[in-house]
């Protein structure tokens, strides 16, 4: 009877990881509409209001019009690797907000924004003539390896949505 017991429960926890998991990515993939939703309600704002850190404020400070907002943008680098960004948004006057979006717990390690920023450098291989903003919301923070590294890198950085006028 104790075998028995403990096989149903070594049962029930692969269950529950397995939907922590679908429950987690679901997440996920909210925060990635909240903010694309919320960049579409807005007609001018700079980028400021969401992201810290940006590399030169008046470009931050600089209101963006945007036109075009697309989630979990594929697209493949010159060597054929597919990449994706999980928010995109085009302003009308050609700058691109590429936007990493970390819906976790943990703090997101400088590995993780290492990986976005050669995502942004892709993209922007891709379209020389667009200007890339790029910015990171990780809910669960940053290292502050992570912290520095976007710092130094001109990436925005964002804990939550803020901005709600």
């Amino acid at each position: 009877m104790k075998k028995d017991f403990n096989e149903e429960l070594d049962s029930l926890q692969k269950d529950k990881k397995s939907l922590q998991g679908r429950l987690n990515n679901l997440v996920g993939k909210f925060a990635e509409y909240q903010l694309a939703t919320d960049f579409r309600s807005r007609k001018r704002f700079p980028l400021s209001v969401y992201f810290n850190g940006l590399p030169d404020t008046d470009i931050a400070n600089t209101p963006l019009n945007i036109i075009e907002v697309k989630q979990r943008v594929k697209f493949q680098r010159q060597d054929g690797k597919e990449m994706e960004i999980d928010v995109m948004a085009l302003s009308d006057d050609g700058r691109v907000v590429l936007v990493e979006v970390k819906k976790r717990n943990e703090k997101i390690g400088i590995a993780v924004v290492k990986d976005f920023l050669e995502k942004c450098t892709a993209y922007g291989a891709c379209f020389p003539e667009k200007k890339i903003l790029p910015a990171f919301l990780s809910t669960g923070g940053f290292t502050e390896d992570a912290f520095l590294f976007c710092d130094n890198n001109g990436i925005g950085t964002a804990e939550k949505i803020i901005y709600f006028v």
